[in-house]
């Protein structure tokens, strides 16, 4: 029996199961309880969720994440595999969750991770103007919850990271913000259009990988009364040397 804890504006939203050899009971909390739980990374949480049964039988886990910028219950969904141990507890597994994934259409490899890295965390950024305290390094700090604004809503508004190294680009992520957007529901009509310098299409994942050192973004239109971005996240893999493996690492799980 699944159940979502409160506190969508908390990195510690989440949610459990409760366990039984009966439909109808006696439950029992279950030991390895959060088995939805994300407290860290670009965004946060991952309660109030649903499981259900896709394509070769394999479980997923749908949840909301939180922004909680315009409204502390402000989210956004999430999709993470489920999987059951050797004493058929449930669980999902969260770490670089909120990279890219393969997809359940991919044989064989849905649901894992694709290893490619977040190679535009904390790099150099250069823009054509930011707004008030909304600037520009905002969108390489891994935070959904901070952003860039530009002074103008206009097709002369620009972006580009460096990324200091030449990488491999698989895949760029467009997290726009809804700053002062007062659109509420389904509103027909809109859309944002864009171009990304450097890279040859505008597609999220790239039909082929590019080796670049420079994306820039360049705007056409958003629907928003000004531009707002969180995060321009570019995805890859680094041409430098790998770190060394950890070696003798304890994980130690404390008790509530």
């Amino acid at each position: 029996m699944q159940y979502a804890a409160p506190g969508t504006e908390f990195n510690v939203y989440g949610d459990g199961v409760y366990i039984s050899d009966s439909p109808l009971g006696p439950y029992r909390y279950a030991p390895n309880n959060p088995i939805s739980y994300k407290s860290d990374g670009f965004m946060n949480g991952a309660g109030h969720g649903s499981t259900v049964i896709g394509p070769k039988n394999k479980y997923w886990h749908f949840a909301s994440m939180a922004v909680s910028i315009n409204v502390n219950w402000e989210r956004r969904i999430c999709m993470f595999p489920i999987y059951f141990d050797k004493d058929r507890l449930m669980y999902t597994n969260t770490s670089f969750d909120d990279y890219p994934h393969y997809t359940p259409a991919i044989a064989r490899k849905m649901g894992e991770f694709t290893e490619w890295m977040l190679i535009s965390y904390k790099k150099s950024v250069k823009a054509s103007s930011y707004y008030d305290k909304y600037k520009p390094e905002n969108i390489v700090d891994e935070n959904v919850k901070t952003f860039w604004i530009t002074e103008k809503n206009d097709d002369k508004q620009w972006i580009e990271i460096d990324l200091l190294n030449i990488g491999t680009v698989y895949a760029i992520q467009i997290n726009y913000h809804d700053y002062q957007s007062n659109i509420y529901g389904k509103v027909q009509g809109l859309y944002h259009s864009y171009f990304i310098e450097d890279v040859p299409n505008d597609y999220v994942e790239l039909d082929f990988p590019q080796i670049v050192r420079y994306i820039r973004y360049k705007n056409i239109h958003v629907p928003t009364p000004k531009l707002s971005i969180s995060d321009l996240r570019i995805f890859g893999r680094g041409h430098g040397q790998v770190p060394v493996k950890i070696k003798n690492l304890v994980v130690n799980r404390y008790t509530d």
